[in-house]
């Protein structure tokens, strides 16, 4: 009867970690990212945006592919799922289209910067790297709807090793403490981690609504940790190109978090709980207070919409696309 209720146990533990699967896509092959909203499923693939029906999983539409024409992608396409339209940041400009697909128009952009909408203006990243010198250079700003700057948010300098040791290989720091912007289309968050548990909530204009400091126990990345993620590296298809070039390079202690998100009720940190396989979800309401703690699946492709964090895995095997959801 105990080994049945520990079994009981184990099962009702990994269900609340790995959630439930809830659909099976045959129509993505090369999955970057992907949104929720409703019935409707809207991921990248490649280099287009690709409609999906959660409800009797049909693909419906298919937006954008790789050219230089309208309509078209020069790169992997960065978008913002909107009530009624979809934005998109493509390398040297941004475009907008219908949920339907339809094009209503472009826009030109400088090469170096990317651009996410938030309220009636943009939230700018613009990046310059100075190779002589090994510097990286970050500045965050608010743009209005002709592109012209109406704030400057704040400026970052990160250092770099330019030359290779004697085997060819370069520096890469991985769980970097830094200070980042990210938007949920309403809200700007600026994440510090320099200064710990640390971000501040602005609205889209760029004044500060609530700041959150709190207090967390360091967490140590351990030798195990460091083993498991390398072998996952290792096994990714860019090993041999990318990743073998370069020596990772890991802090004593992992970063309080990693990245924020937000929608239009609750705002959702990212941090570490020292697993390879899970992760800590902190969530907050918008005044910055805090609500509850979730384990979920870490490192996974994954989405939160309507309380619910979704999550996809590849089954290689069939060659399909798995869709997950865990309750929040």
């Amino acid at each position: 009867m105990k080994k049945f209720l520990v079994i009981l146990l184990l099962f009702s533990i990994a269900f609340m970690i790995f959630g439930k699967k809830v659909a099976v896509f045959e129509d993505i092959y090369d999955l970057k990212y992907f949104y929720i909203d409703g019935n409707d499923l809207f991921a990248v693939d490649g280099e287009s945006i690709k409609h999906f029906s959660i409800k009797d999983l049909q693909l419906i539409r298919i937006i954008g592919k790789k050219g230089e024409g309208p309509g078209e992608f020069k790169m992997t396409p960065m978008f913002q799922l909107f009530s009624d339209h979809i934005f998109v940041n493509d390398y040297g400009k941004i475009l907008f289209f219908k949920r339907d697909g339809t094009l209503i128009g472009e826009k030109k952009t400088s090469s170096d910067i990317s651009l996410e909408k938030v309220g009636a203006n943009y939230l700018s990243t613009r990046d310059a790297v100075d190779m002589k010198k090994g510097v990286a250079v970050s500045t965050h700003s608010i743009l209005d709807q002709d592109l012209n700057e109406l704030k400057e948010l704040f400026s970052t300098n990160r250092e770099f090793k330019i030359s290779s040791d004697k085997n060819g290989k370069r520096e890469m720091k991985l769980f970097r403490s830094v200070k980042r912007c990210f938007t949920d289309g309403e809200h700007i968050f600026v994440m510090d981690t320099t200064k710990g548990f640390y971000f501040e909530i602005l609205d889209h204009n760029g004044n500060l609504l609530s700041t959150v400091n709190r207090k967390t126990k360091k967490i140590r990345i351990s030798k195990k940790f460091k083993k498991e993620l390398m072998k996952e590296f290792m096994e990714l298809k860019s090993w041999n190109k990318w990743g073998r070039k370069f020596n990772h390079i890991f802090p004593e202690y992992f970063p309080p978090f990693s990245h924020i998100s937000g929608d239009k009720n609750r705002i959702y940190v990212y941090s570490q709980v020292g697993n390879v396989k899970k992760a800590l979800l902190v969530i907050f309401d918008h005044e910055g207070n805090f609500l509850k703690e979730v384990i979920i699946p870490r490192g996974d492709i994954s989405t939160i919409n309507n309380n619910k964090f979704y999550y996809m895995t590849e089954n290689e095997d069939e060659e399909v696309w798995e869709l997950h959801v865990i309750d929040l």
